[in-house]
């Protein structure tokens, strides 16, 4: 009952929307070195998206996307680093 739930939210979501909440998800899960939640992310994207590559596609993408903002926070020159 509560699956059916789910499955009825994520169709009903439309995909632009669907895509930023899952990219910003990776983003929290990269910059603060979760991997617990990113292997759950990985496994979960192929039912959110609809098939294994649309989900293996979105996937990849929005963990690129959380890598590239964790690099970025990384080298920023801030007090911290000095």
């Amino acid at each position: 009952q509560n699956l059916d739930q789910i499955f009825s939210v994520a169709d009903s979501t439309s995909p632009l929307i669907k895509g930023a909440l899952f990219a910003g998800a990776w983003t929290l899960v990269k910059v603060s070195c979760i991997d617990a939640a990113g292997i759950a992310l990985a496994l979960s994207s192929g039912i959110l998206f609809g098939g294994v590559i649309q989900g293996a596609v979105a996937s990849a993408a929005a963990a690129t996307f959380g890598s590239s903002v964790a690099f970025g926070l990384a080298k920023l020159d801030t007090p911290v680093r000095q």
